[in-house]
């Protein structure tokens, strides 16, 4: 019996999902851009849902 893949890290999952809800070509490399991201209210202590 083959064992389940590991799951994906939670950046992956984050990368993925910002990938899915994304439209158009990227962005020109030269500008910059900051993220501000709260995940207090979204945060689950452990390690499997780190990122709901």
């Amino acid at each position: 019996m083959d064992a389940a893949p590991p799951p994906p890290a939670p950046h992956q999952r984050a990368l993925a999902h910002v990938a899915a809800l994304s439209t158009g070509p990227p962005l020109d490399p030269g500008l910059r851009v900051t993220l501000n991201m709260d995940v207090s209210s979204n945060y689950v202590d452990t390690p499997d849902q780190s990122l709901i």
